[in-house]
């Protein structure tokens, strides 16, 4: 690499980086509320939190990689024409592939990076998030039960609590659905109730109340009025954890492109699974194909001092055209798989087009540089 093109590539990987971290911090601050509350209403030490925070970055990663890539190639090459650098190295000679090849290469780094967050980084740090979430739970969890939320606890039982005294800790308007049997789901509806600390862990002590089992196979409900009965709240430990099912997003490609053939969930589940993991090998090559795109359209046609306002914002709109076609045709990929060659399509065309247009301006001359106004022009 020629010492110009190190020049634009260190240019554009601080922009990408910085660019980076804006919009991790952002999605940050409007996604970790929940987490954020665990300190607050919680009693959820500050270790846990950054370690929660920590194990949620290479989701952030995945979303904000080819934003920030796009962003900083467009922001570079735009400000370098500006500052008529790119015009001093067209009249030095450098041509359309020399001078995209700093924002290729990044495309090609970010890209890799994507890779090793989809296949690997992920699933673990889902996995190790998971977890300790059910740890943490398990710990405090009737600080985990907040009021006027359907609160997740495990798999199988959703709680819900309508207040909570503040200074007692007395519950009341308590609703719990337990799905530990699929065919026969319980509901419990209680005026008022209580946690109380056990042997096996906390536990709901609901007093007046009416308990519903139901018969998915008859439709029968049965109904039984207690005066008090006891929910357990403890979740099962990692180990249990690394032995229940997993969601999509806490595996590996193997188990996502040949489910299990004898987990009937995993056969319910059949056309999400298999998308997801080829969604987990076509969204990597999405910032590469970005930035071929846009480097085509920002490097075709003249150049112009006051910038490539008009061509930002055809590369841009490309972008996100591309961006909400992978994102719809992912959405019926899980119903109908044979679209799935079309999340294959939609990258490598992006990319053969970026270079085609890269190739075809590349054959024609270009003017060194366009005129700044008319009244520059020549007489």
């Amino acid at each position: 690499m020629s010492l110009l093109s190190r020049y634009m590539f260190r240019q554009i990987a601080v922009a990408t980086a910085l660019a980076t971290v804006i919009l991790v911090f952002a999605i940050m601050l409007t996604t970790s509320m929940r987490l954020i509350q665990m300190i607050v209403d919680g009693g959820v030490g500050a270790g846990l939190f950054l370690e929660l925070v920590f194990l949620s970055m290479p989701e952030f990663l995945i979303a904000v990689l080819p934003v920030g890539v796009v962003a900083a190639c467009l922001i570079v090459y735009n400000r370098m024409l500006s500052d008529g650098e790119l015009l001093v190295m067209r009249g030095a000679g450098i041509g359309q592939l020399r001078l995209a090849l700093p924002g290729l290469l990044m495309g090609l780094i970010i890209t890799g990076v994507s890779y090793s967050m989809t296949l690997y980084f992920w699933p673990v740090a889902n996995r190790e998030f998971r977890d300790l979430t059910a740890i943490a739970q398990s710990d405090v969890s009737a600080a985990f039960l907040q009021t006027g939320e359907f609160n997740a606890i495990g798999d199988s039982k959703t709680v819900f609590v309508r207040d909570r005294n503040p200074v007692t800790g007395d519950l009341s308007g308590i609703l719990v659905h337990i799905t530990d049997n699929e065919d026969q789901p319980v509901t419990i509806i209680a005026d008022r109730g209580y946690v109380e600390d056990s042997d096996d862990g906390p536990r709901i002590v609901a007093l007046k109340g009416v308990i519903q089992q139901l018969d998915r196979k008859t439709g029968k409900v049965d109904p039984v009025a207690f005066d008090s009965y006891t929910v357990p709240l403890n979740t099962p430990g990692a180990e249990d954890l690394a032995r229940s099912y997993r969601a999509p997003s806490e595996r590996f490609l193997p188990d996502l492109l040949y489910p299990d053939q004898t987990s009937p969930r995993d056969m319910r589940n059949y056309g999400r699974l298999v998308m997801e993991g080829h969604k987990r090998i076509t969204d990597p090559l999405l910032p590469f194909a970005y930035v071929v795109f846009c480097l085509g359209v920002l490097l075709s046609g003249d150049y112009n001092r006051r910038g490539l306002s008009r061509r930002i914002l055809i590369a841009a709109i490309g972008v996100v055209a591309v961006q909400a076609t992978t994102m719809s045709v992912a959405g019926v990929a899980r119903d109908s798989l044979e679209l799935i060659p079309i999340m294959y399509a939609l990258p490598v065309l992006t990319m053969i087009a970026g270079f085609a247009i890269l190739l075809i301006a590349r054959r024609r001359k270009v003017p060194t540089a366009a005129p700044a106004s008319p009244d520059l022009a020549p007489a």
